[in-house]
C-alpha cells in the first residue's frame, strides 16, 4: 500500500501545484519553492496573463504599474520585434507561393505522392545550382573576356621559345567540309565549336600590358580562382541539403520498434488530391506494412538458420561479388577499350570497304567519336538488370537488397568515368611510350590541346545522356502507353503500364551532374548546358510521368530519398574534385591554348599571387597552408568530433530517461485510475478523467 499511497501523494501535489500557479505570481501567497519551473515543462520565466491570476483589481493594477516602471529598452522594443517577426513570417509564406514549378510538384505529390515529387525538387535544385555555377562564370570569365576582345585589347599569350614545337594546333583551317561534318561538330563539339567561348582552349587571350596595369585583372588567375569558388560553391549547398535530409533520416530511424504505430498513425500522405490518389496511397501503406512484416520476417528467419546454412550462405554470397566484380572489371575494361579506340581514330578514315560506297562516312565517324558515351550508357542500362537477377540468390532482407543494389550501380556509373578518364589520362600523359612526352610534357601529336579534348568528351557524355532519355521517352514510354490502353491481350495486361523508377533516375541524374562537375575546368559553358537540358528534362519527365506511368507498388520513401538524393551528389562531387585537383597540381598544360600555357602548372598563378601580397600577409598564408596548421585543424577537429559525440550521447540519455519518466507516469496514471474506479464505485470513466487532466492543463 505504501507505493500507491505515496503514487497518489505525489500526484496530488502536482495538482496542487497546476492549481496554484497563479498564486505564485504574488510574495504572499505562500508557494512552494520548486513550482517556478515545473510543471509541464514550463519555464520559470513563462508570463502568465493578469487575467488569469487570482488577485484583486487593486493589485492587478499595481502590478501592471510596476511592470511598466520596470521595463527595460529591450522590453519596449518587443512589438517592433513582434512586428518584424511576423512580417518576416508574411514574406516567407508569400515566397512560397512564387517558387519555380510549384503548381507541377503539387499536381505530381497529389497523384503519384512524395516519393516522386522529391525527385523532381531534386532536379530543379539542380537547375539553380547550375544556374549559380554559370554565372560565377560568365561574370568573372566570359564577361572579361567579351569585352576585352571588343575592345581590341587582347592579345594572344605568347609560349616560351623553346616550346615552338608544341603550338601545332589550328582547329579552325579544315578547307572544304562535307555538309554532314558540321552537324558532327555540333554533337561532338569539334570543328566550328571547338574554338568557342565552350572549351578551355578558347581562352588563350592575354590582356595587354596597359590594360593590365591599369585594371590588375589577370585573366588566368580569375579563370583558376572561378573554379575553385565553383567547387566551394557547390560543396556548401550539397552539404547543407545533405545534412537537412541526414535530420529526416535521423527523426526516421528513431525508435524502430514503434514503427508499425508511426505508419498507422503518422503515415499518410496529406499532398494527395483525389480519390484515385488516395486509393493508391492506402494500397502503398499496406505494401509497406507488407514489407516491414517481410523485413521482420526474414530477420527471424536469419536468426533460426544453423550453422551450416549461414556458411552456406556466406559462401553463395562471396561467389556472386566475385561475379559481380568480374562483370564490373570486364566493364571498365570495355569502357577503357572503347576510350582508347575511339581517341586514336582519325575522323574520314575509312574502316569498312563499303562504307565510302554506301555514303555511310557520317554514321561511322559518329559512332566512333562517340564509342565511350555508347559503352557507358550500355553498361548503365545492361548491367544493374542483370545485377538484380542474380541478387536473388543471396538471400538478402528487402531492405538490404535494395541498398546493395544501389550501391553496386553507383559503383558501376562511377567507375565507368573514372576509367574514362584514366583512359585520356593514359593518353596524354603517354603512360605507355615516355618517349613522346618529352619535348612538350604531354602528348602533343595526339593531345596539341589536351584540355579542350577532355572537354570535348565530357561534352559528348553530356548530349549522348540527354538524347537518351528523349528517344527513351518517345520510342518506348508512348508506344508502350498506347499498345497497354489499347490492346486487350493477356501479354500486354502482364506487361501494363510503367511504373517511375526513383533510385535509376536519381542515379542517373547524378551521374550527369558528375559529369558536369569534372568537364567545368575543361568546357566553363557545360553548366549552362546541363541549366537547359535539365529544364526540359522536367518538362520531358513530367509529361512522362502524368501521361505513361502509374503509381508505383513499391513506392519510394519521401523521408528517406532526400538524404539519398544529396549523399550520392556528394559522393559523385568528391569523385570530380580528384581529376581536377590533379590537373591543377601536378599535370602540364597545354603550351598551343588556354590560359596556363607559360605556366608549369596551373597552381602557379596561385603562388604569384600570393608572393605578390604584403610580407605579414604572405606568411600568414604560408602558414595557413603549412602541414603544422594542417595538423592543429586535424587535433582541433578531432577534439570538437569528441565533444559532440559526448554531448550527443548525454543528449540521448536524457532523451531516454525522459522517455521511462513518461511510461512510469503513464502506469501511474492507469494505476490512480483503477484505484479511483474501485473507490467511487465505477462511476469515473477514464474519458472523464482524461477531459479533467485536459482541462486542468488548458486552464492554467
Amino acid at each position: 500500500m505504501a507505493g500507491p499511497i505515496a503514487a497518489m501523494e505525489a500526484l496530488h501535489g502536482r495538482a496542487c501545484r497546476v492549481s496554484s500557479i497563479s498564486y505564485c505570481q504574488h510574495p504572499s501567497s505562500g508557494c512552494p519553492d520548486d513550482v517556478d519551473g515545473f510543471l509541464w515543462g514550463r519555464d520559470s520565466q513563462e508570463e502568465i496573463p493578469l487575467r488569469f491570476m487570482a488577485l484583486s483589481m487593486a493589485e492587478k493594477r499595481k502590478l501592471r504599474q510596476s511592470e511598466s516602471h520596470s521595463a527595460g529598452t529591450w522590453d519596449l522594443w518587443k512589438p517592433q520585434r513582434n512586428y518584424l517577426r511576423n512580417l518576416g513570417t508574411n514574406i516567407q509564406n508569400t515566397l512560397v507561393y512564387t517558387q519555380l514549378w510549384r503548381g507541377s510538384l503539387t499536381v505530381i505529390a497529389g497523384r503519384f505522392g512524395s516519393g516522386i515529387q522529391s525527385y523532381f525538387s531534386f532536379l530543379r535544385f539542380l537547375i539553380f545550382l547550375n544556374l549559380l555555377v554559370f554565372l560565377l562564370c560568365f561574370c568573372f570569365i566570359l564577361v572579361p573576356t567579351i569585352i576585352w576582345q571588343h575592345l581590341g585589347n587582347l592579345t594572344q599569350i605568347q609560349a616560351p621559345p623553346n616550346m615552338t614545337d608544341c603550338l601545332a594546333y589550328d582547329p579552325l583551317q579544315r578547307g572544304l567540309v562535307q555538309f554532314y561534318e558540321y552537324i558532327l561538330d555540333v554533337l561532338s563539339g569539334t570543328g566550328v565549336l571547338e574554338y568557342t567561348y565552350l572549351f578551355y582552349g578558347y581562352y588563350n587571350l592575354g590582356v595587354e600590358q596597359a590594360v593590365r596595369e591599369k585594371t590588375s585583372y589577370q585573366l588566368p588567375l580569375a579563370y583558376l580562382l572561378c573554379m575553385l569558388f565553383c567547387q566551394l560553391f557547390c560543396l556548401i549547398f550539397v552539404i547543407r541539403n545533405s545534412v537537412e535530409g541526414f535530420k529526416q533520416r535521423l527523426i526516421q530511424a528513431e525508435d524502430s520498434e514503434l514503427n508499425y504505430s508511426r505508419k498507422a498513425f503518422c503515415g499518410w500522405d496529406f499532398n494527395l488530391g483525389d480519390k484515385k490518389a488516395a486509393n493508391l496511397k492506402q494500397s502503398g501503406m499496406y505494401y509497406e506494412f507488407v514489407t516491414d512484416l517481410e523485413e521482420d520476417r526474414s530477420k527471424l528467419h536469419a536468426a533460426g538458420r544453423t550453422t551450416m546454412q549461414r556458411f552456406c550462405i556466406i559462401f553463395i554470397r562471396l561467389m556472386v561479388n566475385i561475379v559481380v566484380l568480374a562483370l564490373l572489371s570486364a566493364a571498365v575494361a570495355l569502357v577503357y577499350y572503347a576510350t582508347t579506340y575511339s581517341q586514336e581514330y582519325i575522323p574520314g578514315s575509312t574502316i569498312f570497304s563499303d562504307v565510302n560506297k554506301l555514303g555511310l562516312e557520317f554514321v561511322q565517324d559518329f559512332i566512333i567519336q562517340y564509342l565511350p558515351s555508347i559503352a557507358i550508357g550500355g553498361l548503365n542500362f545492361l548491367l544493374p538488370l542483370l545485377f538484380n537477377s542474380i541478387m536473388a540468390v543471396e538471400q538478402y532482407s528487402p531492405s538490404t537488397r535494395i541498398s546493395i543494389m544501389l550501391g553496386r550501380s553507383v559503383l558501376l556509373r562511377f567507375a565507368s568515368l573514372g576509367i574514362l578518364l584514366y583512359a585520356l589520362w593514359s593518353g596524354i600523359t603517354c603512360y605507355e611510350d615516355k618517349e613522346d612526352c618529352s619535348l612538350c610534357g604531354y602528348n602533343d601529336k595526339m593531345y596539341p590541346c589536351w584540355e579542350t579534348r577532355v572537354g570535348q568528351e565530357m561534352y559528348k557524355l553530356a548530349v549522348f545522356a540527354f538524347f537518351t532519355t528523349l528517344m527513351v521517352t518517345l520510342l518506348y514510354q508512348f508506344p508502350r502507353k498506347l499498345i497497354v490502353k489499347y490492346c486487350n491481350f493477356r501479354i500486354t495486361n502482364w506487361w501494363g503500364e510503367m511504373e517511375f523508377d526513383v533510385p535509376d533516375n536519381v542515379l542517373t541524374t547524378v551521374y550527369e551532374q558528375t559529369v558536369c562537375w569534372v568537364g567545368l575546368y575543361y568546357c566553363p559553358l557545360l553548366p549552362l548546358l546541363n541549366l537547359l537540358k535539365y529544364t526540359m528534362l522536367f518538362y520531358i519527365k513530367k509529361i512522362a510521368l502524368l501521361n505513361t506511368c502509374r503509381p508505383a507498388t513499391r513506392p519510394f520513401r519521401a523521408s528517406s530519398s532526400k538524404f539519398f538524393f544529396y549523399v550520392v551528389l556528394l559522393l559523385g562531387f568528391v569523385l570530380s574534385c580528384i581529376p581536377i585537383g590533379y590537373t591543377i597540381t601536378s599535370l602540364t598544360p597545354s603550351r598551343a591554348c588556354g590560359p596556363f600555357k607559360n605556366d608549369d602548372r596551373p597552381w602557379d598563378q596561385i603562388v604569384a599571387m600570393v608572393e605578390a601580397f604584403p610580407q605579414w600577409l604572405t606568411v600568414i598564408v604560408n602558414f595557413l597552408t603549412s602541414q603544422l596548421f594542417a595538423i592543429l585543424i586535424f587535433i582541433v577537429s578531432c577534439l570538437l568530433i569528441s565533444y559532440v559525440m559526448i554531448v550527443s550521447s548525454t543528449y540521448q540519455h536524457t532523451c531516454d530517461l525522459l522517455k521511462e519518466q513518461l511510461t512510469a507516469l503513464g502506469k501511474d496514471h492507469a494505476f490512480l485510475l483503477g484505484r479511483i474506479n474501485a473507490a467511487s464505485g465505477g462511476f469515473t470513466t477514464k474519458s472523464s478523467f482524461a477531459q479533467k487532466s485536459i482541462f486542468v492543463r488548458r486552464r492554467h
